[in-house]
């Protein structure tokens, strides 16, 4: 099952006090809900486990958080998992493929 775990930096955010954490674990939870993806924990989220799976990984990255400046300045971590293992480094990804901030 395909899924991904996106870290953010929580110290960082409160400290800068510039983005509510609250309010940017709501926006994580609201695309995921878009996507059709599934919540496991505060960090992680899974795919239906259907043909759909890659799809909802795409919705959820590259057509919503990557473009979200609050998110992707503020990341600890944020990898693609298979079968519940990192497979993909999404911020080094973004960075070579130059999406979102890192353009």
């Amino acid at each position: 099952m395909l899924g991904t775990r996106i870290v953010l930096d929580e110290e960082k955010i409160i400290k800068e006090g510039v983005y509510c954490l609250k309010e940017l674990y709501a926006y994580l939870d609201g695309v995921a809900k878009e996507a059709h993806m599934i919540k496991q924990d505060k960090f992680t989220y899974f795919c239906q486990g259907d043909e759909n799976d890659l799809a909802s990984l795409g919705i959820f990255t590259n057509n919503n958080v990557v473009f979200n400046e609050a998110i992707t300045k503020n990341l600890k971590e944020w990898v693609w998992l298979k079968d519940n293992i990192p497979y993909l480094d999404v911020i080094e990804e973004a960075k070579k493929e130059k999406d979102g901030i890192w353009n």
